[in-house]
């Protein structure tokens, strides 16, 4: 493509956003509701101070960037998230004069196909022939590419082809009255009859591409309906037009086979578009004349902005739903668009460009999801980045959602507005109160225990802890992992505390444990009255001294079932919160190999990337690994692992198969035979039917329920201390 611009000034478009103008208001201190923060290579977030992101680029340029959330006033779980940049480039006055200027030759098939063709819309309403059709197109496309800047040239040439080419209109500039009308009554000029060689009308481009401006971006959108007499004759002509500086463009509506590839051989690398019919022409030109503005601009062209959602986290409301798109309602991609801009003239020879763009949507912070355990940092995307090249990318920030309070400061501490710095590792908190007062409670003694989950000895964090005076003990740099607090001493006026308070620790997160001790005073004739040798029953322990029997804190399994009990005192497996366990909610398969890794006591592991959605610094990125090394997991064929889905009943059967196998523990062969039990996992589904670790009435195929894998586990470990 010819020009003189230089390469900071193309790179200005390519390294932000799509559409409209942002208010200055935008870039004012987000709400302190909010705490942002970036991603390291390691892939934990980290927060920044402030809301923005600033950079800059390879080429020079100023770049701002910002992810802004706003809480929803109705619905407490929505948000508003708001992508927005602002880039700034100073370039020659000379240049800038160019930067705006633009020619495109439209090449337009006047076949006899395309008047034969009735085109109706979703209704059945019927919008005429594709002739018609694509004259309203073309009208749209005049409309949106001319400017109000009558410094600027937008010019536009028209040409037909059938069996010959036809010169409609040439070279013409749109920003003006007369252009803009020759521009218009040349597309009503356009007509229905013969064949289809498109070579006639890309030779006829090239000529009037041969007297364009210099220095100015040329273009050409070529569109047809069928297939060419004359390929050979359109990719030479093609090519040509290709070596002169221009982008072509191709436009296929309804073709099909080997028409497709003879449009993409025509067009410049990425610029072949098609649509099954003419209902989706409109669409096609309207993304072309993004493209031909952003290269004006900027003479880049296809960046893009990935924006993964964080887990819990989904997307309900999209303000441009055609340049944000996604594939698995995970990760949205955002297609680099136009943007207004504002320039000012330095006075020394040069002019500062500053395009500021934005895109909004709004996310739903699903507490019911199952990835919500996954998201322990509330946080609303993973790494949002803009991808100017393989070799350039940079991050947005990104917000942390319904923000910790830090209630853990004392008083005097939060009157001095610190700011709140979120924990790279879990903090551990006990919080002990008077159930009777509800004040807190000093001078407690507890320990805090690393659970080992089936056999070997729980692992002592520190030396015995003791509350303070807001009855509270913190313990910081808490790894991923289950804990539990233990009472060391009984405290002086209250009953014993003899309970393992189990947590579960699962990435940087504040557990708090509250404890509620019922206050103990002996009775007044125990008091009072020595101890009588010969009365046994004063020589017995008292009743508080007696550990009762322990009983599930559920409300929605029996308090006394044995196998969500197992799970539950070893640390296996928590509820879904203090009072539910969730028996019927399905677990995900990164969960069932990190309960395995944890049994394992976590061995040091080398991320490999084995799974292609699997990244490192995820919460289970060891474990799964881990799982894949020792042959634990295999994986899909498809070289992922699925860590969020549902682990069926016959894939944990083949999994806790696998760990046995690799455990060195001798199996017993099944010999019962189903068949709707995958090949794959046949002979595991018979031993775990032998070993009670899935009961006959499971469906091998459907996902395990919570209960199931509790059973499962019971089951399993009996077998593995055995």
């Amino acid at each position: 493509m010819k020009t003189r611009l230089s390469r900071a000034l193309c790179l200005l478009l390519i390294t932000v956003l799509a559409i409209g103008l942002l208010p200055t208001s935008v870039f004012a201190a987000a709400s302190e509701t909010f705490v942002y923060g970036t991603y390291d290579e390691t892939g934990t977030w980290n927060p920044i101070a402030g809301d923005s992101t600033r950079y800059t680029t390879n080429d020079g340029v100023d770049l701002v960037l910002q992810k802004l959330a706003s809480s929803s006033p109705t619905n407490p779980d929505e948000y508003t998230i708001t992508l927005s940049a602002q880039a700034s480039v100073t370039v020659p006055k000379t240049t800038s004069e160019e930067l705006k200027s633009a020619a495109v030759v439209l090449v337009l098939d006047e076949s006899g196909s395309m008047g034969w063709t009735n085109v109706y819309d979703e209704d059945g309403n019927y919008l005429g022939n594709g002739t018609s059709v694509l004259k309203d197109v073309c009208r749209d496309f005049i409309d949106d590419y001319k400017t109000n800047d009558p410094s600027v040239q937008r010019l536009v040439a028209v040409v037909g082809f059938e069996s010959s080419g036809t010169l409609h209109l040439g070279w013409t500039d749109v920003n003006t009255a007369e252009g803009y009308a020759n521009a218009i009554a040349s597309i009503d000029a356009i007509y229905s009859g013969g064949g289809t060689n498109m070579g006639r009308g890309l030779s006829i481009a090239n000529t009037l591409l041969s007297s364009a401006p210099a220095g100015c971006p040329t273009f050409v959108v070529a569109m047809t309906d069928g297939d060419d007499h004359s390929p050979n004759t359109a990719r030479a002509e093609a090519d040509a037009a290709k070596a002169a500086g221009a982008t072509v463009y191709t436009v296929g509506v309804g073709v099909s086979g080997w028409a497709i590839q003879f449009l993409k051989e025509v067009a410049s690398p990425g610029c072949d578009f098609s649509a099954e019919d003419f209902t989706g022409l409109q669409g096609l030109f309207d993304a072309i004349g993004q493209e031909i503005t952003n290269v004006v601009a900027a003479l880049g062209r296809g960046v893009t902005v990935t924006d993964p959602m964080a887990p819990g986290i989904s997307v309900v409301s999209i303000g441009d739903p055609n340049r944000f798109t996604t594939s698995d309602n995970k990760t949205y991609t955002w297609t680099l668009g136009s943007a207004p801009y504002t320039s000012v003239d330095n006075g020394d020879g040069t002019v500062t460009y500053t395009y500021t763009y934005t895109i909004s949507y709004i996310i739903k912070f699903d507490i019911t999801s199952p990835d919500f355990a996954n998201n322990p940092d509330r946080l609303a995307n993973e790494i949002t980045q803009i991808n100017i090249s393989e070799d350039e990318k940079y991050q947005f920030p990104v917000p942390q959602l319904n923000a910790y309070e830090n209630v853990h400061q004392p008083e005097e501490e939060k009157k001095e507005e610190k700011p709140f710095i979120f924990p790279r590792t879990g903090v551990a908190v006990l919080k002990v109160t008077d159930s009777a007062t509800g004040k807190p409670v000093e001078g407690l003694q507890y320990d805090l225990y690393r659970l080992n989950t089936v056999g070997g000895k729980d692992n002592k964090v520190g030396e015995t802890h003791v509350t303070k005076a807001d009855g509270q003990i913190i313990v910081s740099n808490a790894t991923t992992g289950y804990y539990y607090w233990l009472q060391t001493e009984v405290a002086e006026g209250y009953a014993a505390d003899t309970g393992k308070h189990v947590f579960n620790v699962v990435g940087p997160d504040y557990v708090t444990t509250e404890v509620a001790l019922t206050p103990y005073t002996a009775p007044a004739a125990e008091i009072e009255t020595p101890v009588v040798p010969e009365t046994p029953a004063i020589e017995e322990a008292p009743a508080v001294e007696e550990t009762p029997a322990v009983l599930l804190p559920f409300v929605d399994v029996d308090a006394d079932d044995p196998d969500v009990l197992f799970v539950y005192e070893n640390g296996i497996m928590n509820g879904v919160a203090d009072d539910k366990f969730a028996p019927a909610d399905d677990l995900s398969r990164a969960m069932v190999v990190t309960i395995l890794y944890r049994i394992e006591n976590e061995p040091a592991v080398e991320f490999k990337g084995t799974f292609s959605d699997v990244a490192d610094g995820q919460w289970y990125s060891e474990a799964v690994e881990w799982a894949a090394a020792n042959g634990v997991v295999n994986g899909y064929t498809d070289g992922t692992f699925g860590p969020n889905d549902s682990v069926t009943c016959e894939q944990l059967a083949a999994i806790l198969n696998r760990y046995a196998v690799s455990a060195g523990i001798t199996l017993t062969e099944g010999t019962s035979v189903r068949d709707d039990v995958s090949e794959y996992a046949a002979s595991a589904y018979a031993w775990a039917l032998v070993e009670n670790i899935v009961s006959a009435s499971a469906v091998p195929g459907a996902a395990a329920s919570r209960l199931q894998v509790a059973a499962a586990m019971h089951a399993f470990c009996t077998l593995l201390a055995d």
